[in-house]
């Protein structure tokens, strides 16, 4: 597995807003879009590779850790 923030399309800052039920903006922010490129090294194609991600971390600028781990995230290719 690779990833490497210098790299080209392998984070994304984007703007983000939190929308209430009538769909008005009540909070601004950023999101990041995280790519994650998986090399095979092997000496044949893979076939019929799952990825999970079963953690995510997010360290904030001020404060704790905040960890998502409640449920793995199936990736399809």
């Amino acid at each position: 597995m690779v990833f490497r923030e210098g790299d080209r399309g392998c984070a994304s800052d984007t703007p983000a807003a939190q929308l209430d039920d009538n769909g008005n903006v009540i909070a601004t922010g950023q999101q990041r879009y995280l790519r994650i490129r998986i090399n095979n090294e092997g000496c044949s194609a893979a076939h019929g590779v799952n990825l999970c991600i079963t953690e995510i971390s997010f360290y904030p600028v001020i404060g704790n850790a905040n960890v998502f781990d409640a449920s793995v995230l199936k990736l399809a290719a």
